[in-house]
């Protein structure tokens, strides 16, 4: 298929012919206009211009209206449906123009100064090419080349020749395929029509003023309609004409030069076509408030504000008040409705109570960095101004509540409600995809009410649970879980807590999940409330560990020796009156608790060095200005990385997104196993390694695959596998064999999205904990200074310049590969070992074709590409988001195979 961007006479046969460069006429769209409902379909979907009783509706499908002449079709056509305008005399065609001159700054100029008619040139008599300002004579014998005539044989020359005749040019060796390419479509070198985009993509609509608001697009096509139908009419040839060819081809040129990078330009960029609609919208049905927490809830609702549901269910409600027979008539009902909001009037409180019985809507915290972003819950709704959540959804959300905003959307079809609780309810998202564990965790009060009620083994009076004599405190907890679980009879803290949901949530069906977490919810806030537990400036005041603050040595070494070491020093630290909340992992860390009522201790400075003076002090005691001065070394260090990082961590983000998008799960019967003996060889080191394989199968040394489950761990830990590998899968789409369970938790095919958020997530949140910390050193393994900036530098080596690291020069397997991207990002949290497999699967090719889609790929070895090139090779098409549009295009048309030609010609019949 041959494409020209604007149009050549081949794609143009059978297109209707713009005539009227009117867009209105008696308030409607011209009949040959640009905007016309005769050529592009109607604006409303069924009806005619004319709106003929007889001839309304969806029956009279692909028929016209025979008074207005109107297809009797859907709205949608105007999306669609292209139209021409015919020029008086050819052009060049801007797209070719491009393609010839590519970055070649001195043939751009000479084509630029012929088709303007500023400059003639001439070929010399050794063949180099020679200019002629404007009015200056001709050299005797010579013949010149100027206007398109000059273009077009200029440019044969060139593809005669097979090199550019032009000294000192950027490019004057032999024909690149560029060229070539012309060579093989020299016909489609200058056009005689210009394409005319479908309407809804140049749209013309009234403004505030009742004045039209047309886009700046239909202003160069109906300049360029009005200078064809000026030149049609003319009686003798224009061409024949000099000056008036002259002054008219040039205005003409480039009118459609500037058409054809306004398109580009629209398409092209962050707010183009193509990225813009791939983003979010702002939607309707949809609002935004504060958060604060309401411990009543269950873990499946959440609370609204009336006034709110009152606005946003505003059309529903109106019909809802009419059937209810509060009112008569629906604008009474819209008054009513209006007045409530107005006067903060909550009289209807119980009616719309009521109405949102069984309503669901959809929960939205920003920045959305994975899928548990955004959550379904049932809507319940109180007098105040806040969206009320369950304490326990704060973690997948990343929430607080110190001025946190989430915004709500309501589904409204029946099929949209549907398919918002079958994907986006908390009821089936209770296990994360990142890391097989519960989403929703328990946090800060709850956890130290269960702590403080497990922590005492002897407390009387004792209770019989299964025949087992237990503590009360203990006897409460177990009776938040299943009936059948295991009995717990030990102190709970937060570690042990998530462990045990995350049991329990692998195990047991979503209500049994969701109404242990509502029992242990209420049990945690019920005992920390009766407690009462508090911290005043005086349970931070310890004089034995001013004393201890004091003694140190200033060595960092020997300080740090000390303080791992000396057992007193540990036994003061931990009788103080805070240590409950770290023990119980409720509240803070200690490390915190040191730099407060021991020393501020040592560190790092701006290039990640620890400074070597002490600073003695701890923060109740007070710093000296000295010492002020030489901790803000670390503070502001921590404030600068949480600024930039979290950026670039969120770019790669979408960098990865565009790269692994392309990679989808099989959900068809034959994407069970796509029988591929071929695996990924893992050394399982650990426990924290076999929960990163949790579902996933292996290759038996009898060539039989079998799952690993958590139950097998023991046997597993210290064995080499041979791992069934999304990067040795042979189906175009991955097997689901080759993914593992893993798949049941997804409630989606795009198994590359889903791990791009999972590694993204991790590592946009964690790049924040020098900022926690407050610039403390933290020293590792080595004794050297943790940066976890460091390791987002390393990881975008490893995505961007893979050739680049020195230790790939060592990678003898794709898994060397995923075991380094696996130990950077392992310090963020776990993550499951398949999202890394899935990346590693993306950045491998050979040529043009992914490696693990070829025939020999054990013998070929594979190329590891930076993830910016990724959406090039895998999709023509997505490549356009990320590259430079005019330049993509011309590299499509010469790609080589039709596949990519076709895409243009999608590309602009959007």
């Amino acid at each position: 298929m041959r494409l020209d961007i604007i149009d050549t006479d081949g794609i143009a046969i059978g297109l209707p012919e713009i005539l009227v460069p009117k867009i209105f006429e008696n308030r409607r769209f011209s009949k040959l206009g640009l905007f016309s409902q005769q050529i592009f379909g109607p604006v409303k979907s069924h009806h005619c211009l004319c709106s003929k009783q007889s001839y309304k509706g969806p029956r009279y499908g692909k028929k016209k209206c025979p008074i207005c002449n109107v297809p009797i079709i859907t709205s949608d056509a105007r999306k669609k449906r292209f139209a021409k305008i015919a020029l008086p005399f050819p052009v060049m065609n801007p797209l070719f123009f491009y393609l010839i001159v590519g970055n070649r700054i001195t043939l751009k100029k000479i084509l630029t100064e012929m088709l303007s008619y500023k400059a003639k040139y001439y070929f010399d008599t050794e063949g180099s090419i020679v200019r002629i300002s404007e009015g200056d004579p001709t050299p005797e014998g010579q013949h010149t080349m100027s206007g398109l005539s000059g273009v077009v044989e200029y440019i044969r020359k060139i593809l005669d020749m097979d090199v550019i005749p032009v000294e000192g040019d950027e490019d004057p060796g032999p024909l690149r395929k560029e060229l070539q390419y012309v060579k093989d479509h020299f016909d489609l070198l200058t056009i005689k029509n210009v394409i005319i985009i479908p309407p809804d993509f140049r749209p013309c609509g009234k403004g505030n003023t009742d004045h039209y608001v047309v886009d700046d697009v239909n202003e160069l096509y109906n300049k360029i309609l009005k200078i064809s139908n000026q030149l049609k009419d003319v009686p003798y040839p224009l061409q024949e004409t000099e000056d008036v060819y002259k002054a008219n081809f040039k205005y003409l040129q480039k009118l459609i030069f500037d058409l054809c990078d306004y398109i580009l330009e629209r398409m092209s960029k962050k707010t183009g076509l193509i990225r813009s609609n791939i983003l979010g919208k702002r939607v309707d049905f949809s609002g935004r408030a504060v958060i604060s927490p309401d411990p009543t809830l269950k873990l499946n609702e959440c609370r609204l504000p009336y006034w709110m549901v009152l606005e946003i269910l505003k059309p529903q409600l109106i019909a809802h008040f009419v059937n209810r027979r509060i009112c008569k008539r629906y604008n009474q009902a819209i008054q009513m409705i209006d007045a409530s909001i107005q006067d903060n009037d909550s009289k209807f409180f119980d009616v719309v109570q009521e109405f949102c019985k069984d309503k669901i809507c959809v929960l939205n915290r920003q920045p959305t960095l994975h899928r548990l972003s955004v959550l379904a819950f049932k809507v319940k709704i109180h007098l105040g101004n806040t969206i009320q959540i369950h304490p326990m959804v704060c973690s997948p959300y990343n929430a607080d509540f110190d001025g946190d905003a989430m915004a709500v959307y309501f589904p409204v079809t029946e099929e949209a409600q549907k398919d918002v609780a079958k994907h986006l309810g908390i009821w089936n998202n209770l296990v994360s995809p990142t890391d097989i564990k519960c989403v929703p965790k328990p946090n800060q009060d709850i956890i130290l009410g269960i702590y403080s009620a497990t922590k005492e083994a002897e407390s009387v009076p004792m209770k019989e649970l299964n025949g087992q004599p237990i503590a009360e405190g203990r006897f409460r907890f177990n009776e938040c879980l299943p009936e059948d679980y295991v009995i717990i009879d030990e102190e709970v803290t937060k570690k042990k807590l998530i462990t045990v949901l995350n049991d329990i949530a692998l195990r047991y069906p979503p209500a049994v999940v969701m109404d242990t977490m509502d029992k242990i919810k209420e049990l945690g806030f019920e005992l920390s409330t009766i407690e009462g537990y508090t911290l005043s400036l005086s349970d931070l005041y310890n004089p034995r560990l001013l004393e201890y603050a004091q003694a140190l040595s200033g060595d960092r070494q020997q300080d740090q020796h000390f303080i791992k070491t000396n057992q007193e020093f540990k036994r003061t630290l931990k009788a103080c009156p805070f240590s409950i909340f770290i023990e119980s992992g409720a509240r803070g860390t200690w490390d915190q608790a040191l730099q407060m009522v021991f020393t501020r201790g040592y560190v790092a400075d701006a290039d990640n060095k620890v400074r070597p003076n002490l600073i003695r002090s701890c923060l109740v005691k007070g710093l000296s200005p000295r010492e002020f001065f030489d901790s803000c070394w670390g503070s502001r260090k921590g404030l600068l990385d949480t600024a930039l990082s979290t950026g670039d961590s969120g770019y790669l983000t979408r960098q990865l997104i565009y790269s692994t998008a392309t990679l989808e799960l099989d959900e068809t019967p034959e994407g069970e196993d796509c029988g591929t003996t071929d695996g990924m060889v893992v050394n399982i080191t650990d426990k924290s390694m076999v929960e990163a394989l949790l579902g996933r199968y292996y290759i038996t040394k009898e060539g039989r695959k079998k799952l690993i489950k958590l139950s097998d761990a023991q046997s597993l830990i210290g064995r080499t596998i041979t791992l069934r590998s999304p990067m040795y899968c042979k189906g175009k789409k991955i097997c689901r064999t080759c993914y593992g369970k893993l798949y049941k938790v997804l409630h989606s095919s795009q198994i590359g999205i889903v791990a791009t958020q999972a590694v993204g997530e991790r590592a946009t949140q964690l790049v924040l904990r020098t900022f926690h910390i407050s610039g403390a050193a933290q020293s590792n393994a080595q004794g050297e200074n943790e940066d976890i900036i460091s390791g987002m530098s390393v990881a975008k080596k490893l995505f961007h310049n893979p050739k680049d690291i020195k230790e790939l020069e060592d990678i003898k397997e794709p898994a060397d590969l995923v075991k380094m991207i696996y130990r950077v990002f392992g310090q963020y949290g776990e993550i499951h070992l398949v999202h890394f497999e899935i990346i590693v699967a993306a950045m491998m090719w050979v040529g043009d074709k992914m490696w693990r889609l070829c025939d020999n790929r054990l013998s070929l070895e594979p190329e590891y590409v930076s993830i910016l090139q990724v959406p090039s090779r895998s999709s023509w098409l997505l490549g356009c988001a990320f590259a430079n549009l005019k330049q993509k295009l011309i590299s499509g048309l010469i790609g080589g195979d039709g596949d990519q030609e076709s895409s243009i010609t999608s590309l602009f019949r959007l």
